[in-house]
């Protein structure tokens, strides 16, 4: 919804009759999606990535079809990289293109009143100094917040804390709601905790460095200048650890938690190079900076009226044998879901025990590799 939203108030100004809905079914003129409905009923449709994170998933467009939308819409140039990589996949062309215009969301961080908000921000929590780290996990369990002020209270003046809106505790054992977890902190001044329901683009814009587990915060942390840091020994919600998600960038500080607090005085004696670093990044992953909702709304109405668009669809740049090659992988993988659809119960059963849904995703690891090594 966040990235949405930027879209929705440049829609709007143009014209445009706007509805935000959860019925994926229902007709519109024109239908911007972050989900994939089982059945498309707009005119012309868009697909954007829900999270940033989707943009860097290997074999993204194996599982997620955007052949059946009109439009696809990419944030910048690595993750139209990761598209041209898949790009062999029939569902990873829409019917019209893909298209480069920025991530709607980072737009309004380069507007003179979100840096008035920052201002405005600092002075009410009573930063002082540059030593502020902000702790913005995927989901509170396994006493992750303990962690955090345990290894960084002696290297930080101030640590803010922010749970996402939807977290309610259902992984961290022994708490009834986030007040009981916040006590004791709640009156610590070098503590200062968050609404949740706060913006998190104005809590990454008051810190030099955020810590979570890997949550897509961590790739969003470039557009503030944040440097981001994964504890990859965390556990998560879904099972195993941070460390065991591929979708966060190089420029992403990889840390066990028993080095956190070493780490963050690394980060400290060298942020200068840091931020140069990033802000390098930054142009590489968020294109048409504080323009994208504009170019994106430009787009999709240049295109509804058949004119000439304000950028031109990303080329694929792949041999026919490796759209071939898409095409049969596809055609397997659906005949294998039906196979397995139509199972009875009681073999499903036996699948169950011999775990063969993880001897399964082994074996489509080794093929995706060896799909990098021969097709990318």
């Amino acid at each position: 919804m966040a990235a949405m939203e930027p879209l929705a108030e440049v829609a709007s100004r143009e014209g445009f009759e706007i509805e935000f809905s959860t019925d994926y079914s229902e007709p519109s003129e024109i239908g911007v999606y972050a989900r994939n409905p089982a059945k498309i009923k707009s005119d012309l449709s868009v697909i954007m990535f829900h999270g940033i994170d989707d943009g860097y998933r290997n074999a993204y467009w194996r599982n997620h079809d955007w052949s059946k939308f009109d439009i696809g819409l990419l944030p910048g140039n690595v993750s139209v990289k990761n598209w041209k990589k898949q790009s062999y996949y029939p569902l990873a062309h829409p019917k019209i293109g893909v298209f480069t215009t920025g991530w709607p969301k980072t737009d309004r961080i380069y507007s003179k009143q979100f840096q008035s908000e920052i201002m405005n921000l600092v002075e009410e929590i009573g930063i002082k100094s540059n030593k502020t780290i902000l702790y913005a996990p995927t989901s509170e369990d396994h006493g992750k917040i303990h962690d955090f002020i345990t290894n960084c209270e002696h290297v930080a003046d101030k640590m803010l804390i922010k749970h996402a809106p939807y977290e309610k505790l259902k992984y961290a054992e022994g708490y009834e709601d986030l007040n009981e977890l916040y006590e004791g902190y709640q009156t610590r001044e070098d503590i200062f905790i968050f609404d949740p329901k706060e913006d998190i683009m104005k809590c990454l814009g008051v810190a030099d460095i955020v810590v979570s587990d890997q949550s897509s915060v961590l790739n969003e942390s470039i557009l503030t200048d944040t440097i981001p840091v994964s504890v990859v020994d965390w556990p998560i919600r879904s099972g195993g650890t941070a460390g065991n998600k591929g979708y966060q960038m190089d420029f992403v500080k990889k840390v066990v938690l028993s080095d956190l607090s070493d780490k963050i005085k690394n980060i400290y004696e060298n942020m200068g190079y840091l931020k140069r670093n990033i802000k390098k990044e930054r142009k590489q992953h968020y294109s048409h900076l504080g323009n994208s909702s504009n170019l994106t709304i430009d787009l999709i109405s240049s295109l509804a009226k058949n004119e000439q668009p304000p950028v031109y669809p990303v080329d694929p740049e792949l041999s026919f044998a490796a759209r071939s090659y898409g095409s049969v992988c596809l055609k397997i993988g659906d005949t294998r879901d039906l196979l397995i659809q139509r199972l009875p119960s009681s073999v499903k059963r036996i699948l169950k025990i011999i775990k063969f849904n993880r001897l399964d995703k082994r074996a489509r690891n080794k093929i995706r590799k060896i799909e990098q090594k021969f097709l990318y």
